[in-house]
């Protein structure tokens, strides 16, 4: 027998039903995912619809523990980039948004699947692009040598990690991303980034993938916030030797927790130093806001929707909690842009 499921996901303070799937086995469970979730209800129906335009499979690996060793491993190579070469950092943002904001909500094709290296135009353009895309190469590659990882997962936790390393929040990013084998026809182009870049390109690229100028304010803000904390840091710092042969067992925490079973993340001392003391909060908004944040900072403002998403952060009484919060809800929903989940089992990150 053929079921669907809906997934109702508590989010921070709603309710909102989930796109179906068709179930026709433990492997083939999928659950379409458009919002962040904080608890998980599986309700029986029967209308099937179209598969989603990337899978991400939350088993591929393998159990816990398994798990947890790939991340650590991927998280300490990425933080030793950071800390030898910290202004590379902000590009890492760029290539996570970039590769993710692929997804077209219109014919629902590309999304968070590596897809961007297939964009040699984008990457010609961009030559930072292209650093930071043989830099996520690399730590596959370093990682490969002990188990499985995708570019795609490593390209989404870098930006993660970029904005951790800088003071940011700790965000927990899904993992199990496929990566996609050639261009994805149907997709959208991979924002450029480039220095004439207009905030209504940033715009159209956010509303393309289906997503708000929230969610287009607090990650470009995001990225001004990386770039300022990146440019204070000193690079050359000493990092974490990490040993192809290793079993991982030192990159466990040292209670011998295990903290997040399913998703991305750790504890913020456990790979390194920070880049930066500096606060990170919604002052880029604010400079923004005030005119002297730059041509980043004019992103924020180019039209009706953007300036009063900007404006409510800059002037609010919470804005600087909420401009975190809001920043870890925002590139959770954005890297998993399109996916389903599958799965024996879906849990909250």
């Amino acid at each position: 027998m053929k079921i669907t499921w809906h997934l109702i996901l508590t989010s921070i303070g709603a309710v909102s039903a989930l796109s179906p799937r068709i179930v026709n086995s433990r492997r083939d469970f999928v659950v379409g995912l458009t919002g962040i979730s904080s608890g998980v209800l599986g309700v029986a129906s029967n209308v099937p619809i179209a598969q989603a335009a990337t899978t991400i499979d939350i088993q591929r690996y393998g159990d816990k523990e398994l798990k947890i060793a790939a991340i650590n491993k991927i998280k300490q190579l990425l933080r030793n980039e950071l800390l030898q070469s910290p202004l590379q950092a902000g590009s890492w943002v760029q290539l996570s948004i970039s590769d993710s904001l692929s997804y077209s909500a219109a014919t629902d094709a590309g999304g968070p699947d590596g897809g961007i290296q297939y964009d040699s135009a984008l990457l010609k353009a961009n030559p930072e692009l292209a650093t930071a895309l043989n830099t996520m190469v690399a730590v596959k590659k370093q990682v490969l040598k002990t188990t499985e990882v995708t570019l795609a997962d490593v390209i989404a936790y870098a930006g993660a990690e970029a904005i951790e390393a800088s003071g940011g929040p700790r965000i927990q990013v899904q993992v199990g991303r496929y990566d996609a084998p050639k261009p994805t026809p149907g997709a959208s182009p991979h924002l450029a980034w480039q220095p004439g870049t207009s905030s209504e390109e940033v715009t159209r690229a956010f509303e393309a993938s289906g997503f708000s100028a929230k969610e287009k304010v607090v990650l470009v803000a995001a990225l001004g916030g990386v770039l300022r904390a990146t440019s204070l840091a000193k690079g050359g710092r000493a990092v974490a030797v990490v040993d192809p042969d290793d079993d991982d067992d030192e990159m466990f925490p040292a209670d011998g927790g295990i903290f997040i079973p399913q998703t991305f993340g750790s504890q913020k001392a456990m790979f390194g130093e920070l880049l930066t003391k500096e606060p990170f909060d919604a002052g880029f908004i604010r400079d923004a806001v005030a005119g002297t944040a730059g041509p980043l900072g004019s992103l924020l403002l180019g039209d009706d929707a953007s300036k009063s998403v900007a404006q409510k952060y800059a002037s609010g009484k919470n804005g600087d909690a909420n401009f975190r919060k809001d920043l870890v809800d925002a590139y959770i929903k954005v890297t998993i842009a399109g996916a389903a989940l599958t799965g024996a089992k879906v849990l909250a990150p």
